[in-house]
């Protein structure tokens, strides 16, 4: 999971381009991270009162998977954060117990 700051909470000059996020990041990670068995992703946006603006889930199989991925290219995605974000995002790992869709 990785969560971006709303940008009136942030730093003063904050910035963040959702289109070059949704349509180049994080397809970027996708590829990169599948063959270590990603299944896929959600990005969520949130209205102005949540203390963040974007919430982005990445599903794997086991936080093993996910760890490895971020091993073998976690300084190339974190690279390019400046490309579309002034703030550098923290990520979380955590285990999911049910999914109903």
């Amino acid at each position: 999971m990785a969560v971006y700051p709303q940008i009136h909470n942030a730093t003063y000059d904050s910035t963040f381009d959702m289109d070059y996020y949704s349509q180049q990041q994080m397809p970027l990670v996708y590829s990169l991270f599948k063959p270590f068995g990603m299944a896929g992703y959600t990005i969520t946006t949130f209205g102005r009162d949540a203390p963040y603006s974007t919430l982005t889930l990445m599903y794997f199989a086991t936080a093993e998977q996910f760890e490895e991925a971020f091993a073998a290219h976690g300084e190339e995605i974190y690279a390019k954060v400046p490309l579309f974000s002034s703030e550098v995002p923290p990520h979380y790992v955590g285990q999911v117990y049910n999914i109903t869709v």
